[in-house]
């Protein structure tokens, strides 16, 4: 039974570590799209 609870607890803490990452990751101010901004052109010219 001892083993259990250890297993429940450790799978607890592995899953707050995981979503922790996730906001961390999704709160992140990483925007790619103001990094390049030849790819935007090049696909407008090739439309035309």
């Amino acid at each position: 039974m001892k083993d259990i609870k250890g297993m429940k607890k450790g799978l607890l803490a592995f899953l707050a570590a995981f979503m922790l990452t996730g906001i961390a990751t999704g709160c992140s101010d990483n925007d790619t799209d103001a990094e390049d901004p030849e790819t935007e052109e090049t696909e407008e010219d090739s439309e035309e």
